[in-house]
């Protein structure tokens, strides 16, 4: 019997060790759950809300027409001085790219109070598919449906609570 006794204790022991790692996986799991709620949440009143998809929370925190026109002015920026550093060969145009971001975030500043991430505002790729589909959507005439639809979603989960 002693010779299984170890055996046991290390079986034992292992078992709390993985309750432990299945624990602090779960605790991992949940802050990067809340992490991901923070970084998607649209503005200081609606912090729950039911939508997954960062296209339609990016939708709520681009409604206002001037904030819209200002992002997508930024866009037409960037895009500029891309076109302009390679034609003039002049690579030092390349340094005001970031500041394009400043146009959007004026916006958001002077007229659309909505919750950006910073990650969001210096760069990321799911901002960056938005924004291209904001303009996409914009040029067709259809972003305006699109505001209203996820508004149109939004109250009705919100008066269902």
């Amino acid at each position: 019997m002693s010779d299984w006794e170890p055996y046991y204790i290390h079986h034992a022991q292992s078992k709390q060790v993985m309750n432990e790692l299945d624990n602090n996986q779960r605790q991992k799991i949940q802050r990067q759950e809340q992490k991901q709620k923070l970084r998607n949440r649209i503005n200081a009143q609606i912090l729950d809300h039911p939508f997954t998809d960062y296209w339609d929370i990016f939708v709520l925190k681009h409604q206002h027409p001037i904030n819209i026109a200002l992002h997508i002015a930024g866009i037409f920026i960037f895009y500029s001085l891309l076109f302009c550093a390679w034609k003039f060969q002049n690579l030092w145009l390349l340094c005001f790219l970031p500041l394009t971001q400043l146009v959007g975030l004026i916006g958001h500043l002077l007229f659309e109070r909505s919750y950006i991430d910073r990650q969001d505002a210096v760069f990321s790729f799911r901002a960056s598919r938005c924004l291209g589909l904001m303009l996409w959507r914009v040029m067709l005439g259809k972003y305006g449906e699109d505001i209203e639809k996820r508004l149109e979603i939004l109250q009705e989960t919100s008066g269902s609570k």
